[in-house]
């Protein structure tokens, strides 16, 4: 659920509406009295746009940029040309809503995990096609019916082979820190990625380089203070147990990120598991 003003709100899931026998994934928006979430009714199911979509498999995330336009990330096919893959509707708060399909070098993107939007004409996505993780930068058209521009941006491999990207957060309008999982070396590696140009031309994205003691094998969560130049953190798991990193530079790819994990800090650490703190003092 999002409202992007006291006024309207939208929402994604999975039902039945307007009499259908079953179940599918549905928008829906409602307009409040000025009073939020609590006073939202009726919902209303937004309609799809035939002419730029005809199927609608599945809805993963919504966000709205604008007080008048909002963005559902999902999956489904277009018709004429036939294209199916990760799609992204886009359109006003009532509906209805169009798709646009993006392509990174010319391949379709088979999802989209994550949209973020620290300005009203910029977002970052993070998506994934048959070649490995992607990143897109979008210009949000104001016009709440017209389609966006997509960019596809380099994903660097901080030195090994960047396999997932997880999290993206934006402390500022053109800064970006995203979490992201690979291999260095042959061993699983945890890597952290950050632009201080989102919106560019292009937007350049750049690995941070991480203490050289800490073998970081994976990232479990990261988070930004607002501004460009704030604190950023980022906790993981090394061979021998957690991980607390932080930059006090904002999330800027130079050697501002140090080890800022607490002595005496214990877990047990299990490849693919969030990590399991066994300290009562915290």
């Amino acid at each position: 659920v999002v409202c992007p003003t006291t006024t309207p709100c939208m929402a994604i899931g999975t039902g039945k509406v307007n009499g259908a026998t079953t179940s599918s994934p549905v928008v829906l928006s409602g307009l409040a009295g000025g009073s939020g979430l609590a006073a939202v009714v009726p919902w209303i199911a937004d309609s799809f746009n035939p002419v730029t979509v005809t199927t609608v498999a599945s809805l993963s995330s919504i966000t709205c940029p604008l007080t008048t336009k909002c963005l559902v990330a999902g999956t489904g096919a277009l018709a004429s040309p036939a294209t199916s893959g990760a799609l992204l509707l886009y359109g006003p708060t009532a509906g209805p809503l169009s798709a646009e399909f993006p392509l990174a070098s010319s391949a379709t993107v088979a999802s989209i995990s994550q949209v973020t939007c620290p300005s009203p004409t910029t977002c970052a996505a993070l998506a994934t096609n048959a070649s490995g993780p992607v990143i897109f930068t979008l210009t949000i058209n104001s016009t709440n019916n017209l389609a966006d521009t997509w960019h596809s941006d380099a994903v660097p491999n901080g030195g090994g082979t960047v396999s997932t990207l997880s999290q993206v957060v934006c402390p500022a309008a053109g800064a970006c820190l995203i979490m992201a999982a690979g291999t260095l070396s042959g061993s699983p590696a945890g890597f952290l990625i950050s632009t201080t140009n989102l919106g560019g031309t292009p937007t350049t994205w750049a690995a941070a380089i991480l203490p050289s003691q800490d073998q970081v094998l994976y990232f479990d969560d990261i988070d930004c203070s607002s501004g460009a130049s704030g604190t950023c953190s980022a906790v993981g798991a090394t061979p021998t147990g957690a991980v607390v990193l932080t930059s006090t530079t904002g999330p800027g790819a130079s050697r501002g990120w140090s080890d800022q994990t607490p002595t005496g800090l214990s877990g047990t650490v299990a490849l693919g598991v969030p990590i399991e703190i066994g300290n009562t003092s915290l």
